[in-house]
């Protein structure tokens, strides 16, 4: 991903969505099989940083669901 981050292009209408659910004061993650820093580099590039709280990475692919378990 690190290598190729720089041609990743964001979805159509992204930008426009963080930004209204960002308004309307919802809390935002990030959970990624990727790495951290190569989720927080590419929002940086995006300039998306600001609209989540936090970022949780390297969850692999079939961490994601018990990442989402710790929080209940």
């Amino acid at each position: 991903m690190g290598k190729l981050m720089h041609k990743t292009p964001l979805f159509s209408g992204i930008e426009e969505l963080l930004a209204t659910l960002h308004a309307e004061n919802h809390q935002l993650y990030i959970l990624s099989s990727n790495n951290r820093r190569n989720v927080t580099r590419f929002m940086k590039m995006h300039d998306l940083k600001g609209y989540f709280k936090r970022v949780y990475g390297n969850a692999g692919w079939f961490g994601k669901g018990p990442a989402l378990q710790i929080g209940r």
